[in-house]
């Protein structure tokens, strides 16, 4: 189980990782909107943001006992 709860934690983060790259990208980029549709896709969808925020906290408590 900490074998999943390690595959997962790392994807979640990568994930992280790769939104804040697109973050700055388009702080860079002034062309490219990222901030606004995520906000707004959170906004729209906030049991499914939530959800997806447990199950990291989750597995990540998990991977890391």
């Amino acid at each position: 189980m900490r074998t999943v709860a390690n595959l997962i934690t790392n994807l979640f983060e990568l994930a992280g990782g790769l939104f804040i790259l697109a973050v700055v990208t388009s702080i860079l980029v002034s062309s490219i909107d990222i901030v606004g549709p995520t906000i707004y896709w959170i906004e729209t969808n906030m049991i499914l943001a939530l959800g997806i925020a447990l199950t990291y906290i989750l597995y990540k408590s998990e991977s890391t006992l």
